[in-house]
Protein backbone atom coordinates (compact mmCIF):
# COMPACT_ATOMS: atom_id res chain seq x y z
CA UNK A 1 0.00 0.00 0.00
CA UNK A 2 1.76 3.41 -1.21
CA UNK A 3 1.72 6.37 1.23
CA UNK A 4 -1.10 7.91 -0.49
CA UNK A 5 -3.28 5.04 -0.49
CA UNK A 6 -2.45 5.33 3.45
CA UNK A 7 -3.20 8.41 3.75
CA UNK A 8 -6.58 8.11 1.73
CA UNK A 9 -7.32 5.44 4.25
CA UNK A 10 -6.40 7.57 7.58
CA UNK A 11 -9.05 10.72 6.05
CA UNK A 12 -11.48 8.25 5.01
CA UNK A 13 -11.49 6.76 8.78
CA UNK A 14 -11.90 10.41 9.85
CA UNK A 15 -14.83 12.03 7.86
CA UNK A 16 -16.41 8.55 8.87
CA UNK A 17 -15.90 9.48 12.41
CA UNK A 18 -16.84 13.41 12.10
CA UNK A 19 -19.51 12.72 9.58
CA UNK A 20 -20.94 9.98 8.72
CA UNK A 21 -20.15 5.56 8.92
CA UNK A 22 -20.57 2.81 6.59
CA UNK A 23 -23.04 1.69 8.87
CA UNK A 24 -26.89 1.14 7.43
CA UNK A 25 -29.79 2.83 9.47
CA UNK A 26 -32.87 0.36 10.23
CA UNK A 27 -35.06 2.13 7.85
CA UNK A 28 -31.81 2.16 5.23
CA UNK A 29 -31.76 -1.97 6.05
CA UNK A 30 -35.58 -2.07 5.50
CA UNK A 31 -35.35 -0.62 2.13
CA UNK A 32 -32.97 -2.29 0.41
CA UNK A 33 -34.29 -5.74 2.10
CA UNK A 34 -37.33 -4.61 0.41
CA UNK A 35 -35.79 -4.43 -2.95
CA UNK A 36 -33.16 -7.36 -2.77
CA UNK A 37 -36.57 -9.23 -2.48
CA UNK A 38 -37.53 -8.11 -6.10
CA UNK A 39 -34.35 -8.77 -7.91
CA UNK A 40 -32.92 -11.46 -8.95
CA UNK A 41 -30.56 -13.82 -7.01
CA UNK A 42 -27.66 -12.56 -9.47
CA UNK A 43 -28.30 -8.73 -8.69
CA UNK A 44 -28.88 -9.16 -4.83
CA UNK A 45 -25.04 -11.02 -4.90
CA UNK A 46 -23.76 -8.09 -6.81
CA UNK A 47 -25.53 -5.63 -3.80
CA UNK A 48 -24.05 -7.30 -0.88
CA UNK A 49 -21.06 -7.20 -2.39
CA UNK A 50 -21.33 -3.38 -3.15
CA UNK A 51 -22.87 -2.90 0.60
CA UNK A 52 -19.29 -4.67 1.90
CA UNK A 53 -17.36 -2.39 -0.26
CA UNK A 54 -18.75 0.86 0.41
CA UNK A 55 -16.90 3.13 3.18
CA UNK A 56 -19.18 6.29 3.74
CA UNK A 57 -22.74 6.46 3.60
CA UNK A 58 -22.98 10.51 3.44
CA UNK A 59 -26.57 11.53 4.84
CA UNK A 60 -28.21 14.74 3.43
CA UNK A 61 -30.53 17.09 5.12
CA UNK A 62 -32.77 15.57 8.11
CA UNK A 63 -31.59 11.66 6.20
CA UNK A 64 -33.83 12.88 3.34
CA UNK A 65 -30.39 11.37 0.99
CA UNK A 66 -28.37 8.30 1.99
CA UNK A 67 -25.41 7.93 -0.91
CA UNK A 68 -23.52 5.26 -0.88
CA UNK A 69 -19.41 6.21 -1.44
CA UNK A 70 -16.54 4.25 -1.53
CA UNK A 71 -13.60 6.42 -0.35
CA UNK A 72 -11.24 4.16 -0.77
CA UNK A 73 -12.07 3.28 -4.17
CA UNK A 74 -13.80 6.19 -5.54
CA UNK A 75 -13.61 5.14 -9.32
CA UNK A 76 -14.99 1.75 -8.26
CA UNK A 77 -11.97 0.06 -10.59
CA UNK A 78 -11.66 -2.60 -8.46
CA UNK A 79 -15.78 -3.22 -8.79
CA UNK A 80 -16.07 -5.00 -12.18
CA UNK A 81 -16.78 -8.03 -10.73
CA UNK A 82 -20.26 -6.76 -8.70
CA UNK A 83 -22.01 -3.99 -11.21
CA UNK A 84 -24.91 -4.55 -12.17
CA UNK A 85 -25.81 -5.35 -15.68
CA UNK A 86 -27.30 -2.04 -16.09
CA UNK A 87 -24.66 0.94 -16.28
CA UNK A 88 -26.94 4.15 -16.62
CA UNK A 89 -26.67 7.24 -14.74
CA UNK A 90 -29.62 8.05 -12.15
CA UNK A 91 -31.71 5.29 -13.25
CA UNK A 92 -34.67 4.75 -10.40
CA UNK A 93 -34.81 0.93 -9.78
CA UNK A 94 -37.02 0.49 -6.69
CA UNK A 95 -39.54 2.19 -4.72
CA UNK A 96 -42.15 1.80 -1.89
CA UNK A 97 -43.52 3.44 1.79
CA UNK A 98 -42.18 2.77 5.04
CA UNK A 99 -44.56 2.29 7.52
CA UNK A 100 -43.93 2.29 11.27
CA UNK A 101 -46.09 3.51 14.28
CA UNK A 102 -45.07 6.93 17.06
CA UNK A 103 -47.87 5.13 20.08
CA UNK A 104 -50.86 5.59 18.35
CA UNK A 105 -49.49 7.82 15.09
CA UNK A 106 -49.12 6.07 12.19
CA UNK A 107 -45.69 7.46 10.45
CA UNK A 108 -44.83 6.55 6.65
CA UNK A 109 -42.04 8.14 4.26
CA UNK A 110 -41.63 6.98 0.62
CA UNK A 111 -38.55 6.31 -0.65
CA UNK A 112 -36.78 5.61 -4.03
CA UNK A 113 -33.72 3.48 -4.32
CA UNK A 114 -31.11 4.52 -7.64
CA UNK A 115 -28.29 3.28 -9.06
CA UNK A 116 -25.65 4.64 -11.22
CA UNK A 117 -23.34 3.12 -14.08
CA UNK A 118 -24.08 -0.17 -12.24
CA UNK A 119 -23.59 0.52 -8.88
CA UNK A 120 -26.20 1.35 -5.79
CA UNK A 121 -25.82 5.06 -5.33
CA UNK A 122 -29.35 6.77 -3.04
CA UNK A 123 -31.92 6.20 -1.70
CA UNK A 124 -34.14 8.85 -1.70
CA UNK A 125 -36.94 9.95 0.68
CA UNK A 126 -40.37 11.68 0.30
CA UNK A 127 -40.23 13.02 4.41
CA UNK A 128 -37.33 13.03 6.69
CA UNK A 129 -37.07 9.11 7.82
CA UNK A 130 -35.23 9.70 11.04
CA UNK A 131 -38.27 10.07 12.33
CA UNK A 132 -38.55 5.82 11.77
CA UNK A 133 -35.83 5.78 14.72
CA UNK A 134 -38.26 7.02 17.06
CA UNK A 135 -40.93 4.44 16.12
CA UNK A 136 -41.87 1.43 18.11
CA UNK A 137 -41.51 -1.99 16.54
CA UNK A 138 -41.23 -3.49 13.36
CA UNK A 139 -40.55 -1.11 10.63
CA UNK A 140 -42.44 -2.31 7.38
CA UNK A 141 -42.00 -1.69 3.77
CA UNK A 142 -45.16 -1.55 1.67
CA UNK A 143 -46.70 -0.70 -1.52
CA UNK A 144 -42.86 -1.84 -3.36
CA UNK A 145 -42.54 -1.47 -6.93
CA UNK A 146 -39.90 -2.66 -8.71
CA UNK A 147 -39.04 -0.63 -11.81
CA UNK A 148 -36.36 -2.02 -13.67
CA UNK A 149 -34.57 -5.90 -13.29
CA UNK A 150 -31.19 -5.58 -13.21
Amino acid sequence: MSIFDKALTHISVAIQKLVGSNRLKPYEEACLTAWVGAISSEAGGALKRQLNSFDYIERGPQGMVSAFHSLSDPDYKAWENFLFKRKDSGLKVFQGILLSNIGDLAYESGFSIYIHQGRLSTIEFKSPPKQLMKCEGEIQVKKTRCLVQL
